[in-house]
C-alpha cells in the first residue's frame, strides 16, 4: 500500500476517533397526533456534536415542552429532528407540535371600538349641547331728520354660541337715559309741573330711568348661523313725550357734555336643538358725546 495512502487513512481514523465521536442525548416529549394527546412517554435521540471524550456518554434530558390540547387559537410549529435508534442512524424526518400561544386580536379591536365610541359621544356632546345665545345694543347712533327732530338708532349683536342655527324674533327692546342727580328735566319730559321725578320708569343704581322709546325688530325674523354674530340696525320709535326727552337730551349733552343710556329688553331665540325662550339683553351703559 502507498505509505503516504497508509498515512493519510490513519489520521482520519485518530481524528475521527478524538473529535467526531457523537454524544447521544435523550430528549423526552409528548407526541401529538391530530385531536389525540397520548400519554405514552417516548425517548429520541438527537445527535449533538462531541466536545470531549469525558462528555461521550448518554444523557437523559428532562422533558422540554409540554404538549397541551389543540386550541382554537393556538398556533403549531413544527420542529424537524433526526431520531437515533440503537447504533443506526435513519435519515426518517420527525415532527412534534409545540403550542405557541396566539395573540388576542378580538380583545384589541375590541379595546379600540370601545375608545372611539367614547369619543364620539364626546364629541357629540361637546357639538350639540345647547350655549345660551346673547344680544346686546352694539352702537348707539344720534341724529336728525329732514325736519330736524332727533332720531336715535341702535345697532343690536345677536351672537349664537351654538353649533346649530337659532331664529331671533319677537324682539322688545327699549331705551332709557339716566340723567345725573340735580339736572333740570323739562315739563313736557316728565308730563308733570310739579314732579320732574314722574318720568322715572325705575332707578337703576339710584339714577332715574327715563323712558325713550323702543326699537321695532324691522327685519321681523333674524337666523345666525353655528357660531355666527350678526348686526342689525333699528329705529328708536317713541311717542310725543319721549320725542321731547330726546330733543332735552341735546340740550342737556351741550350743557352737562356725554348723557348715560341703558338698553333693556329680550328677543325670542329658538335653536334646533333647544327652545331658549325669551333671552334677555345684556344690560349695559352707553354714552352719547
Amino acid at each position: 500500500m502507498n505509505p503516504l495512502l497508509l498515512t493519510m487513512l490513519s489520521f482520519f481514523c485518530f481524528c475521527a476517533t478524538h473529535f467526531l465521536n457523537p454524544v447521544y442525548v435523550a430528549v423526552q416529549g409528548t407526541p401529538y397526533h391530530g385531536d389525540v394527546e397520548t400519554t405514552t412517554t417516548a425517548y429520541e435521540y438527537y445527535v449533538i456534536p462531541k466536545v470531549s471524550r469525558e462528555a461521550s456518554v448518554a444523557v437523559c434530558a428532562p422533558p422540554l415542552v409540554q404538549m397541551a390540547k389543540q386550541e382554537p387559537d393556538t398556533v403549531y410549529v413544527a420542529v424537524q429532528g433526526t431520531p437515533y435508534h440503537g447504533d443506526v442512524e435513519t435519515t426518517t424526518t420527525a415532527y412534534e407540535y409545540y403550542v405557541i400561544p396566539k395573540e388576542p386580536k378580538k380583545r384589541r379591536q375590541c379595546g379600540c371600538g370601545t375608545c372611539c365610541c367614547i369619543l364620539a359621544v364626546i364629541l357629540t356632546i361637546f357639538f350639540l349641547v345647547p350655549r345660551t345665545p346673547s344680544v346686546w345694543l352694539s352702537k348707539l347712533t344720534l341724529s336728525a331728520d329732514s325736519e330736524n327732530v332727533p332720531v336715535l338708532y341702535g345697532s343690536f349683536a345677536y351672537q349664537n354660541n351654538n353649533y346649530f342655527e337659532v331664529d331671533w324674533t319677537d324682539g322688545d327692546l327699549d331705551l332709557f337715559w339716566l340723567p345725573d342727580d340735580g339736572q333740570l328735566i323739562a315739563p313736557v319730559c316728565s308730563g308733570s309741573t310739579e314732579d320732574p321725578n314722574a318720568a322715572c320708569e325705575f332707578y337703576d343704581k339710584g339714577w332715574c330711568a327715563i323712558n325713550l322709546g323702543s326699537f321695532l325688530q324691522a327685519d321681523k325674523k333674524l337666523t345666525t348661523e353655528s357660531r355666527q354674530t350678526k348686526h342689525s340696525k333699528y329705529t328708536l320709535t317713541q311717542t310725543t313725550q319721549q320725542a321731547a326727552c330726546a330733543t332735552q337730551i341735546v340740550l342737556a349733552q351741550a350743557a352737562h357734555g356725554k348723557q348715560r343710556m341703558l338698553s333693556k329688553g329680550s328677543v325670542k331665540a329658538k335653536g334646533t336643538v333647544r327652545n331658549f325662550g325669551r333671552v334677555h339683553v345684556s344690560s349695559s351703559y352707553y354714552y352719547l358725546a
